[in-house]
């Protein structure tokens, strides 16, 4: 019968800052997925094309224009 071989591998790990690290990206990871949310919800009414939203300011106004980038309307 052959001798088992034993393995023993000891890992020092500061866990606070691993812990703040996870944090951080579920943070990041969180506000990455509201943005895309936020686009998925950006959608022409009349084609489900994608909507591409310029604003601009003018005359002390804020201005916004919609575009759909598929079927060319104009919101």
């Amino acid at each position: 019968m052959r001798d088992a071989k034993v393995l023993n591998i000891q890992v020092n790990a500061n866990t606070d800052a691993m812990s703040l690290k996870l944090r951080t990206i579920a943070k990041h990871a969180e506000a990455l997925a509201n943005e895309l949310d936020k686009i998925d919800s950006e959608t022409c009414e009349e084609c489900g094309g994608l909507l591409s939203v310029t604003k601009f300011t003018g005359d002390g106004e804020t201005y916004t224009t919609t575009n759909c980038e598929q079927c060319k309307s104009v919101e």
